[in-house]
């Protein structure tokens, strides 16, 4: 089995499999692990039956409202942007994904219809959450945010962000967790 990661030797917080697990688990599904010395790991992801239409949440929006909504979601890890763009697309928002800061601001450019929520990891190499979203805000005012990070708030406190002025989603989240602070900040209860 080869090796491969989206972040350099020595600059991965080491949470990947965690987050996984911590989306995965909270919505019945788990994951089983067989390794060996010297030849690898293999995961298996066990994913719950469901059936569709008893499955469907009780606080889901209505899919006419969120159709309408386009989502801007960042994360350099790839992982976690693929959950959480199949879990905003399930609630029925349009949603565009860039790997990185740089990438946003092109998505962005490049979109004529508006992005009305940035969904963005705090924590990123290059151009960070807070910086992404002041380039964003200062070109879309009307732009709300919805901050993301598996790093706990002291060490967001230490970086300058705190928690208590932003709306925040602690990876590892939930379907509820995430689609609940997308709701209220689109909504205009949470904060931006």
């Amino acid at each position: 089995m080869n090796h491969f990661h989206t972040k350099e030797f020595g600059k991965s917080t080491g949470l990947d499999l965690a987050t996984v697990y911590g989306i995965m688990a909270p919505n019945g599904g788990t994951i089983a692990a067989d390794d060996a010395i010297r030849k690898g790991a293999a995961f298996i992801f066990i994913f719950p039956l469901v059936d569709t239409e008893a499955s469907r949440p009780v606080n889901q929006p209505d899919y006419q409202q969120t159709a309408m909504q386009t989502i801007l979601l960042v994360d350099d890890d790839v992982i976690v942007r693929e959950i959480a763009r199949e879990m905003l697309t399930m609630q029925g928002y349009q949603v565009l994904e860039a790997p990185n800061g740089q990438a946003a601001l092109q998505q962005m450019a490049a979109t004529t219809s508006p992005i009305h929520l940035l969904v963005t990891d705090i924590m990123m190499p290059g151009m960070n959450g807070r910086e992404l979203a002041e380039q964003l805000l200062a070109k879309q005012p009307s732009l709300r945010v919805v901050f993301m990070s598996g790093y706990n708030e002291d060490e967001l406190l230490r970086k300058g962000i705190s928690s208590q002025s932003v709306t925040f989603v602690a990876k590892p989240f939930t379907i509820d967790s995430l689609s609940s602070a997308v709701k209220a900040v689109l909504d205009g209860q949470g904060n931006t």
